[in-house]
């Protein structure tokens, strides 16, 4: 068994209490056989109360009984010791009053020794308490020196967050005092004034539509703490606390609690004077930018109208000696072919020839630089239809019976009506001179939509072209093949061009020698 153990531990102090009893018996019986026999019978009588007190007070039902038993041997004693019947009377009486004052004073050590318990539980019962009152406090202080830590790091989340926005912010409490700024904030201002709502008049601004001074309950973070309203970028010229002036956009909002009052308000500055003065720099130079293009619009006008009576003027001028040059060259085949010989009658058909061209030359001149300045009237266009009677009216039934012409699908266009037909004439009647060499000629027209724009092509398996000189097929005067092989005055592609540019599409090709060519143009789908 465990020595410290509660069992052992009584049992130990039971076993003490025998031991201590039973040598006191011991010891009264020897010391009452001592004064009896030595005659001391009151000293004896006497003596009897020391050892039954402490034994009724310290071992209360244990000493009650160790009493009546000393009262017992005390009785037996007398007897035996005396013969006389009045000593055997008091003698019994007297174990009455010992065995009176046992129970009184076992009854009273009892009801101590009780009241003792109870007060030793209610006292072990109260240290319990504390020590649990203790902990719940400690721990009540542990929790809330980590939730004060957790608000302190919030806290300062919060303030960094706020530090990083590159708007001014503003928190003003239920009492209408500012309490929290941003660090854009007090750059904005140039400072910070922490004040209640009447000493907002310490931060001047004006209205930008108005210029009217706004008061202290005008602000817009006064409105919404007042009057719960809600304002988005209001625009203010403010005196910062430096004595600059700035434009900022003032934006609050109220902040409402649970049961819907308003416990506080937001406001939002933001810097807006940057903006402000590159808008009045663009206003600025827009404003010169569209003198200057007044400016220049007429003088492009004069140069036009300039250009325009120049090309009339060169245009009149050249045709008359081309017409004369070509009627005189046909009079001297007609009337003197005799005298001319045949070397003549080649040499005056070559000048005819060639002075058709040059007029030829000057009306695609005329057409290309008109293109830029005749107005346009958009309408819808049945483009199969158009390239049909276009390719009718360049093709005789001769060369229409070599020709294999397809028109598979062609999707109705948006545009003006006069220059779409110039530029399918110019592209078909390039298609029809360079199939001209080949024994069956091919040429497909297709259209299809894609994305935003329709896309046509006109395809033929002529004399094609090198890729090499993409860059020069649409150019004025630039020919990839020379007058010899085709003829062409070298301007019909670069008209194509600019009726096309115009209509805002776009123009490009693909071809290769001795295979063909594939001509495309895109035109706006709406």
């Amino acid at each position: 068994m465990n020595q410290n153990s509660p069992k052992s531990i009584g049992f130990q102090s039971n076993r003490a209490t025998l031991i201590a009893l039973a040598a006191t018996t011991i010891m009264v019986i020897a010391i009452s056989i001592f004064c009896l026999s030595s005659g001391f019978f009151i000293i004896f009588q006497n003596l009897l109360y020391i050892p039954i007190i402490i034994a009724c007070v310290y071992y209360t039902k244990r000493g009650l009984a160790f009493s009546v038993a000393i009262a017992c041997i005390y009785f037996l004693l007398v007897v035996i010791f005396t013969h006389e019947s009045a000593i055997h009377l008091q003698a019994l009486i007297r174990v009455f009053i010992f065995v009176l004052i046992a129970s009184i004073i076992t009854y009273l050590s009892s009801a101590r020794k009780r009241v003792e318990e109870a007060l030793r539980q209610q006292h072990s019962h109260l240290e319990g308490l504390v020590r649990e009152r203790t902990a719940r406090l400690e721990e009540d202080i542990t929790e809330r020196k980590r939730v004060e830590a957790a608000l302190r790091a919030s806290d300062a989340l919060l303030q960094a967050a706020i530090n990083i926005l590159p708007v001014g912010l503003w928190i003003i409490d239920a009492e209408g005092k500012v309490v929290t700024s941003s660090a854009a904030a007090q750059r904005i201002w140039a400072g910070v004034r922490y004040v209640g709502i009447d000493q907002l008049g310490e931060y001047k601004g004006w209205r930008t539509d108005s210029g009217k001074l706004i008061e202290a309950h005008e602000w817009a973070g006064a409105r919404a703490l007042e009057k719960g309203e809600t304002t988005i970028e209001e625009e203010v010229e403010i005196e910062c606390f430096d004595g600059t002036h700035k434009i900022i956009l003032d934006s609050a909002v109220p902040l409402r609690k649970s049961d819907g009052s308003i416990g506080g308000a937001v406001t939002i500055n933001r810097d807006i004077t940057d903006r402000k003065q590159a808008e009045e720099e663009i206003r600025k130079l827009n404003a010169e930018l569209e003198q200057r293009v007044i400016q220049r619009t007429a003088e492009l006008e004069a140069a036009n109208k300039e250009l325009e009576a120049f090309a009339y003027s060169v245009s009149h001028d050249l045709r008359a000696p081309l017409r004369a040059i070509d009627g005189y060259a046909t009079i001297l085949m007609e009337d003197f072919p005799s005298q001319l010989g045949d070397e003549g009658k080649r040499l005056c058909s070559v000048l005819s020839d060639n002075a058709r061209k040059m007029g030829e030359l000057i009306d695609d001149l005329l057409t290309f630089s008109r293109l830029g300045r005749t107005g346009m009237q958009l309408s819808r266009i049945d483009m199969g239809t158009l390239a049909n009677s276009i390719f009718y009216e360049l093709t005789t039934p001769e060369s229409r019976a070599r020709i294999d012409f397809q028109v598979e699908s062609a999707p109705q266009a948006f545009g003006d009506p006069t220059l779409i037909r110039q530029v399918w004439m110019n592209l078909l009647s390039n298609a029809v001179k360079f199939t001209s060499k080949r024994e069956r000629a091919v040429i497909i027209v297709r259209g299809e939509l894609r994305e935003d724009e329709i896309v046509y092509s006109i395809q033929d398996n002529g004399a094609g072209f090198d890729m090499k000189y993409i860059d020069k097929l649409f150019g004025v005067f630039q020919r990839l093949h020379s007058t010899r092989e085709f003829e062409g005055t070298g301007v019909g592609l670069a008209i194509v061009q600019r009726i096309i540019h115009r209509h805002g599409g776009r123009v490009w090709a693909e071809g290769k020698v001795g295979e063909g060519a594939v001509f495309y143009f895109a035109l706006p789908a709406k």
